[in-house]
Protein backbone atom coordinates (compact mmCIF):
# COMPACT_ATOMS: atom_id res chain seq x y z
CA UNK A 1 0.00 0.00 0.00
CA UNK A 2 2.95 2.35 0.45
CA UNK A 3 3.48 2.51 -3.30
CA UNK A 4 -0.18 3.43 -3.82
CA UNK A 5 0.09 6.15 -1.20
CA UNK A 6 3.17 7.56 -2.92
CA UNK A 7 1.24 7.71 -6.19
CA UNK A 8 -1.73 9.44 -4.55
CA UNK A 9 0.52 12.11 -3.08
CA UNK A 10 2.83 12.68 -6.04
CA UNK A 11 0.40 12.44 -8.99
CA UNK A 12 -1.50 15.68 -8.22
CA UNK A 13 1.78 17.54 -7.67
CA UNK A 14 3.22 16.33 -10.96
CA UNK A 15 -0.05 17.13 -12.73
CA UNK A 16 0.02 20.72 -11.48
CA UNK A 17 3.59 21.30 -12.73
CA UNK A 18 3.48 19.17 -15.89
CA UNK A 19 4.05 22.20 -18.14
CA UNK A 20 7.12 23.38 -16.23
CA UNK A 21 9.81 20.91 -17.29
CA UNK A 22 12.52 22.14 -14.91
CA UNK A 23 10.22 21.95 -11.86
CA UNK A 24 8.91 18.59 -12.99
CA UNK A 25 12.43 17.22 -13.42
CA UNK A 26 13.46 18.49 -9.96
CA UNK A 27 10.27 17.09 -8.46
CA UNK A 28 10.83 13.66 -9.98
CA UNK A 29 14.46 13.51 -8.85
CA UNK A 30 13.59 14.65 -5.32
CA UNK A 31 10.68 12.21 -5.16
CA UNK A 32 12.86 9.33 -6.33
CA UNK A 33 15.54 10.20 -3.77
CA UNK A 34 13.16 10.58 -0.84
CA UNK A 35 11.21 7.47 -1.81
CA UNK A 36 14.38 5.41 -2.11
CA UNK A 37 15.73 6.57 1.26
CA UNK A 38 12.46 5.82 3.07
CA UNK A 39 12.07 2.46 1.31
CA UNK A 40 15.66 1.50 2.07
CA UNK A 41 15.40 2.40 5.75
CA UNK A 42 12.07 0.60 6.09
CA UNK A 43 13.51 -2.46 4.32
CA UNK A 44 16.56 -2.48 6.58
CA UNK A 45 14.31 -2.14 9.63
CA UNK A 46 12.22 -5.12 8.53
CA UNK A 47 15.36 -7.11 7.75
CA UNK A 48 16.88 -6.39 11.15
CA UNK A 49 13.80 -6.85 13.30
CA UNK A 50 11.67 -9.36 11.39
CA UNK A 51 12.69 -12.36 13.54
CA UNK A 52 11.63 -10.54 16.70
CA UNK A 53 8.44 -9.11 15.20
CA UNK A 54 7.37 -12.36 13.57
CA UNK A 55 7.91 -14.37 16.73
CA UNK A 56 6.12 -11.76 18.83
CA UNK A 57 3.14 -11.23 16.52
CA UNK A 58 2.71 -14.53 14.68
CA UNK A 59 4.59 -17.04 16.81
CA UNK A 60 7.66 -19.24 16.40
CA UNK A 61 5.99 -21.47 13.81
CA UNK A 62 6.18 -18.56 11.31
CA UNK A 63 9.94 -18.05 11.63
CA UNK A 64 10.69 -20.27 8.58
CA UNK A 65 9.13 -17.56 6.38
CA UNK A 66 12.01 -15.17 7.11
CA UNK A 67 14.18 -16.19 4.12
CA UNK A 68 11.32 -15.45 1.69
CA UNK A 69 10.54 -12.22 3.52
CA UNK A 70 14.17 -11.13 3.24
CA UNK A 71 14.05 -11.61 -0.53
CA UNK A 72 10.76 -9.69 -0.77
CA UNK A 73 12.40 -6.77 1.03
CA UNK A 74 14.24 -6.13 -2.26
CA UNK A 75 10.86 -5.83 -3.97
CA UNK A 76 9.69 -3.52 -1.19
CA UNK A 77 12.63 -1.20 -1.77
CA UNK A 78 12.26 -1.14 -5.56
CA UNK A 79 8.46 -1.01 -5.96
CA UNK A 80 7.87 2.52 -4.64
CA UNK A 81 10.36 3.93 -7.16
CA UNK A 82 8.16 2.66 -9.98
CA UNK A 83 5.23 4.51 -8.37
CA UNK A 84 7.05 7.81 -8.80
CA UNK A 85 7.56 7.12 -12.50
CA UNK A 86 4.00 5.91 -12.98
CA UNK A 87 2.73 9.13 -11.37
CA UNK A 88 4.89 11.09 -13.82
CA UNK A 89 3.68 9.12 -16.85
CA UNK A 90 0.05 9.58 -15.85
CA UNK A 91 0.51 13.27 -15.01
CA UNK A 92 1.95 14.08 -18.42
CA UNK A 93 -0.78 12.16 -20.25
CA UNK A 94 1.05 8.91 -21.01
CA UNK A 95 -0.97 6.23 -19.16
CA UNK A 96 0.00 3.72 -21.87
CA UNK A 97 3.48 3.69 -20.30
CA UNK A 98 1.94 2.65 -16.99
CA UNK A 99 0.19 -0.24 -18.73
CA UNK A 100 3.48 -1.26 -20.33
CA UNK A 101 5.22 -1.28 -16.93
CA UNK A 102 2.62 -3.72 -15.65
CA UNK A 103 2.73 -5.84 -18.80
CA UNK A 104 6.52 -6.23 -18.61
CA UNK A 105 6.28 -7.26 -14.95
CA UNK A 106 3.51 -9.75 -15.73
CA UNK A 107 5.43 -11.33 -18.60
CA UNK A 108 8.59 -11.64 -16.48
CA UNK A 109 6.59 -13.12 -13.59
CA UNK A 110 4.96 -15.71 -15.85
CA UNK A 111 8.34 -16.65 -17.34
CA UNK A 112 10.10 -17.08 -13.99
CA UNK A 113 7.52 -18.17 -11.44
CA UNK A 114 6.94 -21.77 -12.49
CA UNK A 115 10.58 -22.83 -12.91
CA UNK A 116 11.55 -21.09 -9.67
CA UNK A 117 8.63 -22.57 -7.72
CA UNK A 118 9.57 -26.01 -9.00
CA UNK A 119 13.22 -25.62 -8.03
CA UNK A 120 13.02 -23.53 -4.82
CA UNK A 121 9.42 -23.53 -3.54
CA UNK A 122 8.33 -20.41 -1.66
CA UNK A 123 11.82 -18.92 -2.00
CA UNK A 124 11.43 -19.28 -5.76
CA UNK A 125 8.15 -17.38 -5.66
CA UNK A 126 9.85 -14.54 -3.80
CA UNK A 127 12.68 -14.43 -6.34
CA UNK A 128 10.22 -14.49 -9.26
CA UNK A 129 8.46 -11.43 -7.84
CA UNK A 130 11.78 -9.61 -7.38
CA UNK A 131 13.03 -10.57 -10.86
CA UNK A 132 9.77 -9.35 -12.41
CA UNK A 133 10.21 -6.01 -10.64
CA UNK A 134 13.85 -5.70 -11.73
CA UNK A 135 13.00 -6.71 -15.32
CA UNK A 136 11.01 -3.54 -15.88
CA UNK A 137 13.79 -1.18 -14.81
CA UNK A 138 15.84 -0.92 -18.04
CA UNK A 139 12.76 0.02 -20.08
CA UNK A 140 11.41 2.15 -17.23
CA UNK A 141 14.60 4.21 -16.89
CA UNK A 142 14.75 4.87 -20.65
CA UNK A 143 11.11 6.05 -20.70
CA UNK A 144 11.60 8.13 -17.54
CA UNK A 145 14.57 9.96 -19.07
CA UNK A 146 12.72 10.51 -22.38
CA UNK A 147 9.64 11.82 -20.55
CA UNK A 148 11.71 14.30 -18.56
CA UNK A 149 13.43 15.75 -21.68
Amino acid sequence: QGAGLIYQIIFPIFSSIQNNSSRLKRGVLKSLGITFIFSLFFGLFIYKFSPILIELILGKEWLPMIPALNILIIFGILRPLISVGVALFDAVGQPNLTATVNLIKLIALVIFIFPLIHKFGIIGVAWAVVIAQIAVYPWFIVKLVKTLK
